[in-house]
């Protein structure tokens, strides 16, 4: 029998809270990274010149922490939504009565959600006042959900047009900002169950009675890609998204080992790299995988007999399409793009984005009555 996937989420959320004994575990929250790496969400200050294209160094960090405050992008403050428990904290014997997140109000500045293990979500519905489609954006090694909410710049693009954007957390890295566990050898965290985090999000963000549980995209850049594409892999987060696209995607062979022959084949899959990215460099490098390596590979995956040459999408996006494949699998490559979210006011450590206007076709595809092809919208 098939549960309906609210009710699948509800069940994970109290399943995966009794599992932890409603705290989080000690030792996957200090997990930091073993080689010091390139932080994905480093924070320019709004004076660098946008001629600026150094790529972030491992000496810098991000300007901006975990809090329990909303990001720059609002002075309204967040509002702080409790896990609804029978006990409190103060004994370690678990409630065996179901843990949900309250309903709020919709039509929230910023909802701060901690879910019953500790792990944090930020929910971005203003102006919105019942469940709506979401985007899931997921930020990048040593990042923040209000690093890339910055960086992104899509929530007030995304509101405005009806559509939520919910932010998650990963677990801390040294010296600075979070990371997530995606199998990955360099820009990524270990030892932590980051799929099994994002089931108990999903399932906070949808008891909100705000978030569209049959209307989630799920996105993220770097890190944050690298675990979109886990979570296409992981059978406990089967049917939970609409779509998925991945952005300067750092995707080397423990990420698709991990994936296996587990993907998710049956939505859409889009792939945004930067032609001069050198973080995540689209010919390979840094210990990654070329980007039209991995994504052929994923692409035969999916039953795609592999990549067509690249085609001009724009003047300066190319697009490698996938043949005898179905739905969408395209990867989507920006001339100009280094490692930063394409087609917005600032970029990562001063780089200037590549020019492509991503957000503007996210949107489109999250209202679009069926999910496709970005190069589509």
């Amino acid at each position: 029998m098939h549960l309906p996937l609210i009710t699948r989420l509800t069940v994970a959320l109290a399943l995966f809270t009794t599992a932890c004994g409603g705290t989080e575990d000690d030792g996957a929250a200090t997990t930091v990274a073993t080689t010091p790496a390139t932080p994905d969400d480093v924070r320019a200050d709004s004076s660098s010149s946008p001629a600026d294209t150094a790529e972030p160094t491992p000496t810098e960090s991000p300007t901006t922490t975990s809090s329990a405050t909303s990001s720059t992008a609002t002075s309204i403050p967040a509002t702080t939504v409790p896990p609804a428990t029978t006990t409190t904290t103060t004994t370690s014997t678990p409630t065996t009565t179901s843990t949900t997140t309250p309903p709020v109000p919709c039509d929230q500045s910023a909802t701060d959600i901690r879910t019953p293990s500790g792990r944090r979500v930020v929910l971005r519905n203003e102006g919105i006042e019942t469940a709506a489609p979401t985007v899931l954006v997921i930020h990048g090694f040593t990042g923040t959900p209000s690093g890339i909410e910055r960086v992104s710049d899509l929530t007030a693009t995304a509101n405005a047009a009806g559509v939520a954007v919910a932010y998650p957390e990963g677990t801390p890295v040294a010296p600075e900002g979070f990371g997530w566990n995606t199998g990955a050898a360099e820009f990524a965290t270990e030892g932590v169950d980051d799929g099994a985090a994002l089931v108990e999000m999903l399932a906070a963000l949808v008891a909100t009675g705000c978030v569209d549980p049959s209307r989630v995209t799920i996105t993220g850049e770097s890190n944050g890609a690298g675990m979109t594409l886990a979570a296409l892999c992981d059978p406990r987060l089967a049917g939970a998204f609409r779509s998925a696209v991945m952005v300067i995607p750092a995707v080397d062979e423990g990420v698709l080992a991990r994936c296996g022959d587990a993907l998710d084949t049956s939505i859409p899959l889009v792939a945004v790299a930067g032609r001069i990215d050198r973080t995540a460099p689209f010919d390979g490098g840094n210990g990654l995988l070329a980007q039209p390596v991995w994504f052929g590979r994923v692409a035969a995956n999916r039953g795609c007999a592999g990549l067509d040459a690249p085609v001009a999408l724009t003047e300066t996006v190319d697009r490698y399409a996938t043949s005898d494949c179905t739905p969408c699998t395209e990867l989507l490559v920006v001339a100009d793009g280094p490692h930063t979210w394409p087609g917005t006011p600032i970029g990562t450590a001063g780089l200037r984005p590549g020019t492509f206007d991503l957000n503007r076709r996210i949107i489109a595809d999250v209202l679009a009555p069926a999910p496709d092809c970005l190069s589509g919208r």
